[in-house]
Protein backbone atom coordinates (compact mmCIF):
# COMPACT_ATOMS: atom_id res chain seq x y z
CA UNK A 1 0.00 0.00 0.00
CA UNK A 2 2.93 2.38 0.56
CA UNK A 3 3.94 2.69 -3.13
CA UNK A 4 0.32 3.36 -4.13
CA UNK A 5 -0.07 5.91 -1.34
CA UNK A 6 3.09 7.63 -2.51
CA UNK A 7 1.76 7.80 -6.07
CA UNK A 8 -1.54 9.32 -4.98
CA UNK A 9 0.22 11.86 -2.75
CA UNK A 10 2.47 12.84 -5.64
CA UNK A 11 -0.46 13.15 -8.04
CA UNK A 12 -2.40 15.33 -5.59
CA UNK A 13 0.63 17.58 -5.06
CA UNK A 14 1.13 17.92 -8.80
CA UNK A 15 -2.52 18.91 -9.29
CA UNK A 16 -2.13 21.62 -6.63
CA UNK A 17 0.93 23.19 -8.35
CA UNK A 18 -0.83 25.48 -10.86
CA UNK A 19 -2.88 27.15 -8.12
CA UNK A 20 0.17 27.57 -5.88
CA UNK A 21 2.24 28.98 -8.75
CA UNK A 22 -0.55 31.46 -9.51
CA UNK A 23 -0.62 32.51 -5.84
CA UNK A 24 3.14 33.04 -5.76
CA UNK A 25 3.03 35.02 -9.00
CA UNK A 26 0.20 37.13 -7.63
CA UNK A 27 2.28 38.02 -4.57
CA UNK A 28 5.23 38.95 -6.77
CA UNK A 29 3.09 41.01 -9.13
CA UNK A 30 0.97 42.80 -6.56
CA UNK A 31 3.64 43.42 -3.93
CA UNK A 32 7.28 42.79 -4.74
CA UNK A 33 7.27 44.15 -8.30
CA UNK A 34 5.88 47.43 -6.99
CA UNK A 35 8.47 47.67 -4.22
CA UNK A 36 11.46 47.12 -6.48
CA UNK A 37 10.70 50.26 -8.52
CA UNK A 38 12.13 52.39 -5.70
CA UNK A 39 15.58 50.95 -6.46
CA UNK A 40 15.54 51.85 -10.17
CA UNK A 41 17.67 55.00 -9.67
CA UNK A 42 19.62 54.17 -6.49
CA UNK A 43 20.51 50.55 -7.26
CA UNK A 44 20.15 50.06 -11.02
CA UNK A 45 22.11 46.78 -11.06
CA UNK A 46 19.75 45.24 -8.52
CA UNK A 47 16.71 46.61 -10.34
CA UNK A 48 17.90 45.33 -13.72
CA UNK A 49 18.73 41.88 -12.34
CA UNK A 50 15.35 41.66 -10.62
CA UNK A 51 13.41 42.64 -13.74
CA UNK A 52 15.47 40.22 -15.84
CA UNK A 53 14.77 37.44 -13.35
CA UNK A 54 11.04 38.21 -13.44
CA UNK A 55 10.92 37.68 -17.18
CA UNK A 56 9.34 34.26 -17.40
CA UNK A 57 9.36 32.14 -20.48
CA UNK A 58 7.03 29.23 -19.87
CA UNK A 59 7.24 26.25 -22.16
CA UNK A 60 5.14 23.38 -20.97
CA UNK A 61 6.13 20.00 -22.29
CA UNK A 62 4.54 18.92 -25.50
CA UNK A 63 3.84 22.41 -26.79
CA UNK A 64 5.33 24.04 -29.84
CA UNK A 65 7.46 27.19 -29.87
CA UNK A 66 4.35 29.17 -30.86
CA UNK A 67 2.79 28.40 -27.46
CA UNK A 68 5.49 30.26 -25.51
CA UNK A 69 4.13 32.62 -22.87
CA UNK A 70 6.13 35.71 -21.88
CA UNK A 71 5.29 37.72 -18.77
CA UNK A 72 7.19 40.96 -18.13
CA UNK A 73 7.70 42.43 -14.67
CA UNK A 74 5.34 45.35 -13.96
CA UNK A 75 8.33 47.52 -13.08
CA UNK A 76 8.99 47.88 -16.81
CA UNK A 77 5.33 48.10 -17.68
CA UNK A 78 2.64 45.56 -17.08
CA UNK A 79 2.28 43.27 -20.02
CA UNK A 80 1.32 39.71 -20.66
CA UNK A 81 1.62 38.21 -24.10
CA UNK A 82 0.64 34.77 -25.19
CA UNK A 83 2.07 33.77 -28.56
Amino acid sequence: TKPRESQTDSKAATKALPKLIDQADSILSSQLDKLVVQFKETAPDFYNKYTAARLIVGRAGGRSATDVKVVAAPATGTSSKAA
